[in-house]
């Protein structure tokens, strides 16, 4: 049995981070209803689309199933009403006010079903604030949370990060989150408001940067590719790869000293402890890249740190992490059907990383992957499930401009 069948869920979402939430409770078994605009919602045209299939959204809808809905319709509002009874979950993902202002917001839902759980994903959450209507995208929240600021060389710009970590952690904290609120709801009987912000949880990620503020006068600013408060700790890089290196315990710097053939460095009172490294970080990163690029081939070196036990990784590349042998091998990416509309087109794969976790009593039947719906794919099987004829169904459909009919 899946983890989460039984669980229905109706998710509002848009564009990214909210979507993505609807695919991990797809992933896990619960019944997830992706209601969009006629058309398709905006995150439906993300990245790249193959004759008319977004591979992008192929990952953020997988498990769904889609409708085409026109929510500034009556007939829609009351339909949507009268079967919010038979959900668990609800998720939300646009500006405050907007489900409000089609008689669909959690007042109104909690009418109809006191034990629903209306979860809702902005920038800013749904209090009141300067911030809470600010149009924002995952770059605005990490923006605000400090992470550009302290990202770059100490001499340059702030930098952006290589992903989009505010939508897909985000996500994860939403989703987090909204089972909280269900677990509660099946220990209490009540159903209640989730209001989840995106630049919160950023803020929540680079916390443990942040509360180095607590200590008076401290400003933390950028320190290219090493960590200013561990030391060693960064990307360092030799004449044929880069590497990360974090020896920061006594035992693997103590081994890493060994590696570099310069045991004295354990008992030199420039790099005895974490602070007298710090202190003296410009000096110890110097002093790894040297050693590091005295070989001509700089997975030797590599080779040394792994096998004496220092804490160290190769710097893959997209292609690399996508590649992995390992990573495939343990299941970490998951191939999903491809779409026939494909054919032809450069789309080589539909893959993508799927679960959180293995579960030892989650068989490898109930993770099979399951396509993304294309737009309104279902319309016809869910209005005939909420009690339309098919007649009745083609004439709502007709009435809302749906574009699947």
């Amino acid at each position: 049995m899946k983890m989460l069948e039984g669980v229905r869920v109706l998710d509002f979402t848009t564009n990214a981070a909210g979507p993505i939430v609807g695919s991990y409770f797809a992933d896990y078994g619960a019944e997830v209803i992706k209601v969009e605009v006629p058309g398709g919602e905006a995150g439906r045209r993300f990245a790249y689309v193959a004759n008319g299939i977004s591979t992008y959204a192929c990952g953020k809808d997988r498990g769904k199933k889609s409708i085409e809905i026109k929510l500034s319709d009556p007939a829609a509002q009351k339909l949507i009403l009268e079967q919010v009874k038979n959900f668990d979950i609800v998720l939300v993902s646009n500006k405050p006010g907007f489900m409000e202002k089609f008689g669909l917001g959690y007042e109104e839902m909690r009418k109809v079903n006191p034990g629903i759980i209306y979860a809702s994903l902005t920038p800013f959450g749904v209090k009141p604030s300067k911030y809470s209507n600010k149009p924002s995208y995952d770059i605005c929240a990490v923006a605000m949370s400090g992470i550009n600021a302290q990202t770059g060389e100490a001499d340059g710009a702030p930098t952006r990060i290589g992903s989009v970590i505010g939508d897909t952690s985000g996500a994860e904290g939403m989703f987090a989150s909204t089972l909280l609120a269900y677990i509660h709801k099946l220990k209490t009987g009540r159903g209640q408001f989730v209001d989840f912000s995106l630049v919160r949880n950023v803020l929540h990620i680079n916390s443990s940067t942040l509360q180095i503020h607590n200590h008076m006068g401290h400003i933390q600013g950028r320190s290219g590719n090493h960590n200013a408060n561990l030391c060693p700790y960064g990307i360092y890089t030799g004449k044929t790869m880069s590497m990360v290196i974090g020896a920061v315990s006594p035992a693997t710097w103590n081994a890493l000293c060994d590696c570099m053939g310069h045991p004295e460095y354990k008992e030199d009172p420039r790099f005895v402890t974490m602070p007298d490294r710090c202190k003296h970080h410009t000096l110890v990163e110097q002093i790894i890249t040297d050693w590091i690029n005295t070989f001509d081939d700089s997975k030797e070196a590599y080779d040394k740190l792994d096998a004496a036990g220092v804490p160290c990784c190769p710097v893959l590349t997209p292609e690399e992490a996508w590649e992995d042998e390992e990573y495939n091998r343990l299941g970490w990416w998951v191939n999903f059907p491809m779409y026939p509309e494909w054919e032809g087109t450069d789309v080589a794969s539909n893959k993508h990383c799927a679960y959180f976790a293995d579960f030892s009593d989650v068989s490898d039947e109930d993770r099979r992957p399951q396509l993304a719906p294309r737009i309104g794919e279902n319309s016809y099987e869910i209005l005939e499930s909420w009690g339309k004829s098919k007649e009745e169904a083609k004439a709502l459909l007709e009435q809302w401009g749906a574009k699947n009919i």
